[in-house]
C-alpha cells in the first residue's frame, strides 16, 4: 500500500464506522431528510480535519474551529424561547447563556415532542450537533495519525447509545445497524495496515514477511473486545424495546394541564341539555369506529369529586402505565373534526399510539389526551382535523366473564375511598352477597344503581336520568341519590351520579374503577362517519380486570345494560355460589401477580444469555485463529517452527526482546529446553537467510516436532493461569 493510501484509508474507515451508527438516531425523526443531514454532519468534520492537515494547522485549532462552526449552525436553526412566555432560571441570566439558550432548550424540546419527532429542523439540532462533535473528535484523532485505533469505535458507541435513548431501543430493534458497525470495525482492524513499519525480526526474511503480515491484522484481542461491545448493542437492541425500557423523556418535567382544561364532568350535563348541537364529526380511517370517545379519564376520588392528577407526556413515549395494558386489542384510526366542541381535551378511545394534525400531550396512566394550545386559531368555516390511532380493547365476552381482579396492593389508586359513607359499603355487600364471580358482581352493582332496590320503600323501577338534576359526586350526594325519596332529591340524577355511584360501590368490594367523561358514538349505519351531538355526551365508569384491562360499564337507564359486554352465566363456576368460600377468590387474585412477578422482566435473563453467547463465541473464535496460526507455522519449516517457539515464549510470560538474534533468545531459555531451542534457531536463521534458489527445507516434520518440544517445555514451567489459557490466549499476537 502506498504512503498516500496508507494515510487516507484509516480516515475513510473511521467515517464509514460512524455512518453505520446513524440509522438508529435518524429513526427518532419522521423526516426522510434526517439521515442525509446527519450523514453530512459526519462527513464535513472529516473534510475540515483533512483541510487543517493539508495547510498544517495544529489539531487544537481545527477542533476549536469545528466546535465554533457547529455551534453557530446549531444556533441558526434552533428555535428561540420567548422570554415573555415563561421566567428563565437565574443561571440563564448572563449574556453568554442567554445567547446559548436555544441550545440549552433544544434537548427538552426534543424530549417533549411526539415520537417520532416531526419534520422540524429545530428538533434535529440536538442530534445533529452531537453527531458533529463526535465526528469532529474522531476526525481530529484519526487525521495525521498512522492508525485509527479505537476512536471510531468509541464514537460509534456514543451514537448508538444516543439513538437507543432517543427511540427507547426501537430505532434498531433488529440490531442491523449495530451488526453493520461491528462488521465495519472488524474489517478495518483486520485489513488496514498497523501504521509505521517496524524493524524486521531477527529470524530471517521469511519470518519477517510472515510477521508483517500478521501485524497487518491488528491482532485479535482488541477486535474481539470491540466485537463484544458492539454485538452487545445489537443483542440488547432486540430485548430493550419492552414495557420496561428506559425512557429519557420521563426525566423532563411534564407540563401542567392547560388553564382552560376545566373538569369536564359538569360540562357533560350542559352538552346533554343541548341535544341537537353538533359537537364534532368522527370518520373512520382504518378499522371500525370505536363505540365511545373519552375526553378525560378521572381515576382519583377524594370523597368529594373525581379528579385527574395528570403527568402529560408526548404521544409515543415508551413508559409503563400504572396498570398493565389489555392483552387483546384491535387497532383503529379515526379522524375528529370539531364543530361546536372547543375544549382542550382531545376525544380519543383506548390506548392512543399516534396523533397527527395537532400537538397533543398524553397522560399515560389514564390515556387522556390534551391540546396545550386548545383549538386556538381554528377557523369555524374550515375546522382542523386530528387523526388518532388507538389500540382498543377487544377482549371476548367469555374472557371477560371469567376474569378476576388484581391484588389490592397493585391497585391502590383505583380502590381508594376516603371519607365514604359506610352505608354505601353495606349496600354493595348486600347486592353482591353470595356471588364470587367478579363480572357478575359488576353486573349486579350496575343493576342496583340503575334500578331502585335495597332500600326501604324501594319500587324496583328505574331511576330517572335527568341532565338538569343537581350535579356532584360527593359521598353525601351519592347516598342521597341512592337512598332518599324523590321528594328529598333521591332517585334522580345525571349520568355523573349513576357512574360515580357504581364506581364507589364497586371499590367497596375490591373492584378497581375510574370515571370517564366523553361521548357515546351513534351508529354509523355503514357509512364510516358519524356526527356527534350534545345528547351523546355521557359519564360512564370503567372496571379493571386481570389480563383484560379497562372495560366500560354504563349504568345509566337509557344506556345498554350490558355495554356490549356479556351477560353473566347463571350457575356453574362462573355463576352464583350459594356457599362461597371467602378465601377462594382472594387466593385466585393473589396467584396472578405472584406469577407475573416470578417471571419478571426478560431483559436481565436475555442480557446474561447474550453475554454468555458472546463469551463462548469469543473462546471458539480464538481457538480457531490459534489453530490456523499453528498450521501456517508448521508448513513453514524451521523458520515457522522457531516462530512457534516465539509464540510459546509470549504465552509463558517471556516475550522476545526486540533486537536480539534468534540464537541469543534461544540461549536465554531455561536449561532443559535451551539446547534444543539453540539448534532450532540456528537452522531457522540458516533457512531464512539462504540465497535465492537454494534448496528448500526438506525436514519440516522434524523441525515442527522440535519446535513443539521446546514450546511444551516452556508451558510446563509457566504459571497455572497461563497454562489454562494456553490454547486460546490472544497473547501470541502481542508485540
Amino acid at each position: 500500500m502506498s504512503r498516500a493510501a496508507r494515510s487516507v484509508a484509516p480516515v475513510l474507515w473511521a467515517a464509514l464506522v460512524l455512518l453505520t451508527a446513524l440509522p438508529p438516531l435518524a429513526a427518532g425523526y419522521a423526516a426522510a431528510w434526517a439521515l442525509p443531514v446527519l450523514a453530512a454532519c459526519v462527513v464535513l468534520p472529516f473534510g475540515l480535519a483533512a483541510l487543517g492537515a493539508a495547510v498544517r494547522v495544529p489539531r487544537w485549532s481545527v477542533a476549536t474551529a469545528g466546535v465554533a462552526v457547529g455551534a453557530v449552525v446549531a444556533l441558526t436553526f434552533a428555535d428561540r424561547v420567548d422570554p415573555v412566555s415563561g421566567a428563565l432560571p437565574a443561571w440563564r441570566s448572563s449574556p453568554g447563556l442567554t445567547l446559548l439558550g436555544p441550545l440549552v432548550d433544544a434537548v427538552p424540546r426534543l424530549l417533549t415532542a411526539p415520537r417520532p419527532a416531526p419534520a422540524d429542523p429545530s428538533l434535529l439540532v440536538p442530534a445533529a450537533l452531537l453527531v458533529w462533535l463526535v465526528a469532529l473528535a474522531v476526525a481530529v484523532a484519526v487525521t495525521r495519525s498512522p492508525r485509527a485505533g479505537v476512536a471510531p469505535l468509541l464514537g460509534a458507541v456514543v451514537l448508538h447509545a444516543a439513538g437507543a435513548l432517543l427511540t427507547a431501543g426501537r430505532g434498531d430493534a433488529l440490531g442491523t445497524a449495530a451488526v453493520a458497525t461491528a462488521l465495519a470495525v472488524l474489517l478495518g482492524w483486520v485489513l488496514l495496515p498497523a501504521g509505521r513499519p517496524r524493524p524486521a525480526p531477527t529470524t530471517g526474511a521469511a519470518t519477517a514477511r510472515r510477521t508483517r503480515s500478521s501485524r497487518s491484522r491488528r491482532g485479535v484481542l482488541l477486535p474481539a473486545v470491540a466485537a463484544a461491545v458492539v454485538a452487545t448493542f445489537a443483542l440488547c437492541a432486540v430485548v430493550v424495546p419492552t414495557a420496561r425500557s428506559f425512557e429519557p423523556r420521563t426525566l423532563v418535567p411534564p407540563p401542567q394541564l392547560p388553564a382552560d382544561a376545566a373538569n369536564p364532568v359538569p360540562q357533560a350535563a350542559v352538552w346533554a341539555q343541548r341535544p341537537t348541537e353538533e359537537m364534532m364529526t368522527v370518520t373512520a380511517v382504518a378499522g371500525d369506529l370505536p363505540e365511545r370517545l373519552a375526553l378525560a379519564v378521572l381515576p382519583d376520588y377524594t370523597g368529594v369529586a373525581w379528579t385527574l392528577d395528570a403527568e402529560l407526556r408526548p404521544v409515543g413515549v415508551v413508559a409503563t402505565p400504572d396498570t398493565p395494558p389489555a392483552t387483546a386489542t384491535r387497532t383503529a384510526t379515526y379522524a375528529v373534526t370539531p364543530h361546536g366542541y372547543g375544549e382542550a381535551w382531545l376525544p380519543a378511545a383506548g390506548a392512543v399510539t399516534a396523533v397527527e394534525g395537532a400537538q397533543a400531550l398524553l397522560d399515560l396512566d389514564s390515556g387522556t389526551l390534551v391540546l396545550p394550545a386548545g383549538w386556538a386559531g381554528a377557523d369555524p368555516a374550515d375546522p382542523p382535523t386530528v387523526t388518532i390511532t388507538s389500540a382498543i380493547n377487544a377482549a371476548s365476552p367469555e374472557a371477560i366473564g371469567r376474569a378476576s381482579v388484581p391484588e389490592a396492593a397493585e391497585m391502590e389508586r383505583y380502590l381508594a375511598l376516603p371519607r365514604v359513607h359506610p352505608g354505601l359499603a353495606e349496600l354493595a355487600q348486600a347486592v353482591t352477597a353470595g356471588v364470587s364471580n367478579r363480572w357478575e358482581q359488576v353486573s349486579r352493582l350496575a343493576d342496583a344503581v340503575r334500578t331502585d332496590q335495597q332500600r326501604v320503600g324501594a319500587t324496583g323501577a328505574e331511576r330517572v336520568l335527568d341532565h338538569g338534576a343537581r350535579s356532584g359526586s360527593s359521598s353525601a350526594r351519592l347516598v342521597q341519590f341512592l337512598a332518599a325519596d324523590p321528594s328529598d332529591g333521591g332517585q334522580v340524577g345525571t349520568s355523573e351520579q349513576f357512574a360515580a355511584a357504581f364506581a364507589v360501590l364497586a371499590r367497596t368490594v375490591g373492584i378497581p374503577t375510574r370515571l370517564v367523561v366523553g361521548f357515546q358514538l351513534p351508529d354509523d349505519e355503514g357509512t364510516g362517519s358519524v356526527v356527534v351531538h350534545g345528547d351523546d355526551a355521557r359519564v360512564w365508569a370503567e372496571v379493571y380486570l386481570s389480563r383484560i384491562g379497562w372495560v366500560a360499564v354504563d349504568p345509566s337507564p337509557d344506556a345498554a345494560t350490558s355495554t356490549d359486554l356479556p351477560t353473566p352465566e347463571a350457575g356453574g363456576e362462573n355463576g352464583d355460589d350459594p356457599e362461597p368460600d371467602p378465601g377462594i377468590e382472594e387466593d385466585r387474585e393473589v396467584v396472578e401477580p405472584q406469577q407475573e412477578a416470578a417471571t419478571g422482566s426478560p431483559v436481565p435473563a436475555a442480557f446474561a444469555w447474550a453475554l454468555l453467547a458472546l463469551a463462548v463465541l469469543g473462546v471458539v473464535g480464538l481457538g480457531v485463529a490459534r489453530a490456523a496460526r499453528a498450521a501456517r507455522w508448521r508448513a513453514a519449516g524451521h523458520p515457522g517452527a522457531w516462530a512457534h517457539v516465539e509464540d510459546a515464549m509470549r504465552l509463558a510470560g517471556r516475550p522476545p526482546a526486540p533486537g536480539r538474534t534468534a540464537t541469543a533468545l534461544a540461549a536465554s531459555l531455561p536449561d532443559d529446553v535451551a539446547s534444543a531451542a539453540v539448534a532450532l534457531a540456528e537452522r531457522a536463521e540458516a533457512s531464512a537467510f539462504a540465497p535465492p534458489g537454494a534448496a528448500s527445507d526438506g525436514d519440516a516434520p522434524s523441525a515442527w516436532a522440535s519446535g513443539r518440544s521446546v514450546a511444551a517445555g516452556l508451558r510446563r514451567q509457566a504459571p497455572r493461569v497461563r497454562r489454562l489459557l494456553w490454547w486460546v490466549s490472544p497473547g501470541v499476537w502481542r508485540r
